[in-house]
């Protein structure tokens, strides 16, 4: 699977550039997308989750166009954005239960085989019965998680993943999306926490601006960074 990029831009309707002329060609694999605030990361997350029209360009996801098959790129990809709303008014188990539904998981031994691990690997068992806008800021952020890796998406889109997570919750996601490579065959971690993509990612974007200054494997950067 490959996403091509070709001189993406996007102007808000209040003249502010948020992505200029953005080229990338992005293959299996974790990229991790790093930049300051208001560097176009999540304008960029956004668009490929076909959430926000591009102002300019071509994105293609294979022989698809993301203009012209925006259904068919939404059904075959998993989003987590940095803040979630809230939950509807029913229980941990049943909201992942619906979520693994809408992400096609239709036989119910399989579903319920599938939420099961997702409860277990993110440590949300026990709160399988309770109500899901009741749970602690944390548990939230893991059942936001649940509900984007569910299912195995084609495409994997994340922004700020680990805010609000403690150390050992970093690590916890860090390896359940280690985990779920090959399954889920791109992986796209917007974050500004450098270790959460040192140790996970094959590829590194850097954002400045809307530009891309940086697109390379991450030891080369960090290696010149140390040397500069």
């Amino acid at each position: 699977m490959k996403i091509e990029i070709d001189n993406l831009s996007k102007v808000f309707k209040d003249g502010t550039r948020a992505l200029s002329n953005v080229n990338l060609e992005i293959e299996n694999g974790m990229l991790g997308l790093l930049g300051p605030n208001a560097s176009g990361k999540t304008t960029l997350i956004r668009i490929l989750a076909t959430l926000m029209k591009p102002t300019g360009g071509v994105v293609k996801i294979d022989d698809l166009d993301l203009r012209k098959n925006r259904a068919v790129i939404r059904a075959m990809t998993g989003y987590l954005p940095q803040k979630f709303s809230t939950f509807p008014r029913i229980t941990t188990g049943e909201f992942l239960d619906y979520t693994a539904r809408l992400a096609g998981l239709r036989d119910s031994r399989s579903r319920k085989k599938a939420v099961d691990e997702m409860l277990e690997s993110l440590g949300l068992t026990e709160a399988r019965k309770r109500n899901a806008n009741e749970l602690t800021p944390a548990m939230k952020r893991h059942l936001e998680i649940a509900q984007a890796v569910i299912g195995n998406p084609c495409i994997l889109l994340v922004d700020e993943p680990t805010s609000g997570l403690s150390p050992e919750e970093r690590i916890r996601f860090k390896n359940l999306l280690a985990d779920r490579i090959g399954k889920i065959r791109i992986i796209i971690m917007s974050t500004h926490i450098k270790s959460d993509i040192t140790s996970t990612c094959t590829k590194l974007v850097i954002l400045d601006k809307g530009e891309v200054s940086y697109f390379g494997p991450p030891d080369i950067l960090f290696e010149k960074g140390k040397g500069a």
